[in-house]
């Protein structure tokens, strides 16, 4: 459908995303080529990513002392330092044994798709040196090299030990690296107009390209000595140029303007001397073992939409057709070896013939039509949707005249090698242009085809459409200047059967996406009879079929060409519709997430044992034991009787009456024992035994005192690899409270965040659990000292809250306190469960 598109398809991609892309797509073919053999069970892999500076002569880390993206993990590889390190600090370089050069300290992420990587480059390039010059509005001042570190590790299978038992287990590990360095161009300062500190830039961004010239020309002259140690940039490619084991390629940017003819001659010098370098590099073994990189599905993968045992099988293909050569197409359906079958239906759609116009215009009505079919119980296989770029268009050869020339002998062409039983589609679709042809498609070959939808159509002479049999639905913009909706209304009195249909897309500007689909099925409702009364059995979608875990085969006159990615990104300038490009990043990145460790490697869990069933006599000699109890769980006072107390049924902890009415009716569904961490107790079990109490929480002191309740806790949702926290607190009396403070600092109270009005309420993203203290201030009418909740934010469910009943003991002295300054705050310390639990539910507040 039209509305929302972008035009930066796949082409537009960089280098960056592209060898990223490569590199987790090789990963995942590997491991997959051993699916179900040892080797997938004994070797992973892990792509962690740094990203540096040359400034001057110093080398600054763009990624310290910076919190990684929402779904990067930071880890320190085994040369770096176990601290961060601040990005004003500069790195050192160091020479190992083998006489590669490192560098020391150097924050390492671990990445786990091209999408990750490239939010760490964003991150890191918004800290890179850059400045406004008299010829850029951003002029980078630094050189900068992004390293991916690509580690294979491999687990020792053979049995080692000896009497005393097995050896833990060892691995291997291999590890390269990718570099990618972005040199700042060389700068004419005349034409700059730098001064000051820029100008000191633009002369040590010259200075070390000339020093890299010369480490070229020693290079390429076969010198025996090679001057890398004479600037930082030739030291920090050292190894990229020299390494008896790399293999490096230089890409030079050039301009086509006259003005900077001498830059551009300048690095075409470079270039040349470049490939002048001799060097015999070993060849390194693939990384896609027994995978050819032509394989259709190489960085792809299957739909994994599906709605029980069928899935839409999105992907991609090239239609052989016998006479307008090779057609690119977009599948989604089940369409299998044969062809489509009798029992399906074909829908067929033909875009029009703007610049970015192709087969992805329809991705969008694709995607909402399957589900308006999946609504109304209709199984996928039932239908096949095959949208197709025209000759010239898209990824399609040939002349874009063929459309407009031969529209019934293409599109014939077309549906001959889809449906060669039939040799007819279900429904021919059409915007713009296509509609225009695929009109002058049914009027050549009325069979082509049993119902027609045209949106915004080009119409020529539309006093022939009185000729057409097909049942057809028109959508014309009022709006839209190109396609005149005078000429619409001409088309409406020709076309015999007709759904006519006018917007204005000034007030309406999503009509087509919200009502074509509806009214396409409207169409087919209303002119065929058997739509709706189908026996669904009947059809290729027969519940007996099994589960499909991949997509049928094609025919053999049509070629796969890729899967759901190739089907939803586009190349070069086709339109990309808004509806399915977060599905498209969302399915790449668990692609290429699937065949990289999330953490470090190997990490392992041990298995958790399951809980066995208590036997018979088990459960008799507990029952004696529980009668036997003289003591409260909680308390640890003496009972009389354990019948007279309240049995937990989860936790199984006595609870004596004062405990239960002081505690469990302040939070029923925690055990109050500060020995157990049972959340689950059913409340309804503690409210029947308080209410028979006939009391109330600590009712001998509730004339004396004055008393509120508190409601605090936070919610976790996870985020990637981190945790979106909301840290909350609530109280029972309206404007009892003047602010709130929360701290996930508390060893630094200036670090407070206030919170002046409700809801009071604190959101962080974090990796993990982190301390936030809830400080109550309150109202002026109240007169209180101030409440410290000394709290940690739990992540083990959704949603966790805690109440707890604040005691304000009445003070006949308090009412003549008038300094205004607060005496201590009361505190109340509630920690993470695996540390401690407070024993009591409420807090005392003395008077301020």
């Amino acid at each position: 459908g039209r509305g929302g598109g972008d035009a930066h398809g796949e082409e537009f991609r960089g280098l960056i995303p592209r060898a990223a892309s490569f590199l987790f797509a090789g990963i995942n073919a590997l491991l997959h080529s051993h699916h179900n053999t040892t080797i997938s069970t004994t070797v992973q892999y892990q792509v962690r990513a740094s990203f540096v500076e040359v400034y001057g002569s110093r080398i600054l880390d763009l990624l310290a002392s910076s919190p990684p993206s929402s779904s990067t993990h930071t880890t320190q590889s085994s040369s770096s330092s176990s601290s961060s390190t601040p990005k004003d600090k500069p790195l050192v370089l160091q020479q190992d044994h083998s006489g590669e050069v490192h560098l020391r300290g150097a924050v390492e992420v671990a990445v786990h798709s091209s999408e990750d990587l490239m939010k760490l480059v964003i991150q890191g390039a918004t800290r890179r040196a850059t400045a406004q010059t008299g010829q850029n509005d951003t002029s980078s001042r630094s050189h900068a090299m992004l390293t991916l570190w690509v580690e294979r590790r491999e687990r020792n299978t053979e049995e080692e030990g000896s009497k005393a038992g097995p050896c833990p287990p060892s691995y291997r590990s291999f590890l390269g690296r990718l570099n990618f360095i972005d040199l700042a161009g060389s700068e004419d300062v005349s034409r700059s107009g730098v001064q000051g500190q820029r100008f000191t830039e633009a002369i040590q961004i010259n200075t070390g390209l000339l020093q890299l010239r010369r480490v070229l020309d020693a290079l390429a002259s076969g010198s025996a000595f090679v001057p890398y140690r004479d600037s930082t940039l030739t030291r920090l490619l050292q190894t990229s140029l020299s390494g008896a084991s790399s293999c490096t390629a230089l890409l030079a940017h050039v301009s086509s303007l006259h003005v900077d003819a001498g830059e551009t001659a300048s690095t075409l010098r470079y270039a040349r001397l470049s490939t002048q370098i001799q060097r015999t590099v070993p060849l390194c073994q693939s990384i896609v073992e027994g995978t050819e990189e032509t394989d259709a599905m190489f960085g792809d993968m299957h739909d994994p939409e599906r709605r029980g045992d069928a899935g839409w099988w999105r992907r991609t293909c090239f239609i052989e057709t016998k006479i307008y050569g090779p057609v690119f197409a977009r599948l989604a359906g089940h369409l299998g070896s044969h062809g489509v079958l009798p029992s399906q239906k074909c829908v067929l759609l033909v875009h029009g013939s703007g610049p970015e116009n192709s087969s992805s215009w329809w991705n969008g009505l694709t995607v909402r039509l399957m589900r308006e079919l999946r609504r109304l119980g209709r199984d996928s296989r039932e239908f096949v949707f095959v949208s197709i770029d025209c000759p010239g268009y898209g990824r399609s050869p040939g002349d874009k005249q063929t459309i407009r020339s031969y529209p019934g002998a293409f599109l014939q062409s077309v549906v001959d090698c889809l449906c060669p039983e039939t040799r007819q589609v279900y429904c021919l679709i059409g915007s713009s242009q296509g509609s225009a042809s695929s009109f002058n498609a049914l009027l050549e070959r009325p069979h082509l085809s049993r119902f027609l939808a045209v949106q915004n159509p080009v119409s020529h002479e539309p006093a022939r459409f009185d000729r057409l049999t097909q049942p057809a639905l028109l959508a014309y913009d009022n709006d839209d200047a190109g396609h005149p909706i005078s000429v619409g209304r001409i088309v409406r009195k020709m076309v015999p059967k007709n759904m006519w249909y006018e917007y204005a897309s000034s007030k309406q500007p999503r009509w087509l996406e919200d009502n074509l689909h509806i009214k396409l099925i409207e169409l087919w409702t209303t002119y065929d009879s058997t739509f709706l009364k189908e026996d669904i059995a009947s059809s290729p979608s027969s519940s007996s079929s099994p589960p499909e875990e991949s997509p049928p085969p094609l025919p053999l006159h049509i070629l796969a060409h890729g899967g759901v990615l190739s089907w939803l990104r586009a190349w070069g300038r086709e339109y990309i519709c808004t509806e399915t490009k977060g599905e498209l990043t969302r399915l790449r990145t668990k692609n290429e997430e699937a065949g990289v460790a999330k953490d470090d490697l190997f990490q392992e869990e041990a298995p958790v044992p399951l809980e066995q069933p208590l036997s018979a006599e088990e459960q008799a000699a507990q029952q004696q034991a529980e009668l036997a109890q003289t003591t409260c769980d909680v308390c640890a006072d003496q009972i009389v009787s354990a019948a007279e107390c309240l049995r937990l049924p989860t936790c199984r902890h006595l609870v004596c009456p004062r405990c239960a009415v002081n505690r469990l009716s302040i939070n029923p569904a925690s055990c109050p024992s500060p020995l157990c961490d049972s959340s689950d107790i059913p409340a309804a079990v503690c409210k029947r035994y308080i209410a028979s109490m006939n009391t109330t929480p600590f009712s001998e002191e509730s004339a004396s005192e004055k008393r509120l309740m508190l409601t605090f806790g936070n919610s976790a949702q996870p985020l990637g690899e981190r945790w979106e926290y909301c840290a909350f607190l609530k109280c029972s009396q309206k404007d009892a409270i003047a602010y709130v403070t929360f701290n996930i600092n508390p060893s630094y109270p200036k670090s407070a965040v206030r919170v002046s009005s409700p809801p009071f309420e604190l959101r962080r993203t974090m990796q993990s659990a982190f301390p936030c203290d809830m400080t109550i201030y309150w109202s002026k009418g109240i007169q209180r000292a101030p409440l410290r909740i000394q709290y940690t934010v739990q992540n083990t469910q959704i949603t966790f809250s805690r109440q707890l009943l604040v005691r304000m003991p009445q003070n006949k002295s308090s009412s003549s306190s008038s300094s205004g300054r607060s005496k201590a705050e009361a505190v109340y310390k509630w920690y993470d469960r695996d540390c401690s639990i407070p024993t009591d539910s409420y807090v005392m507040v003395p008077p301020a």
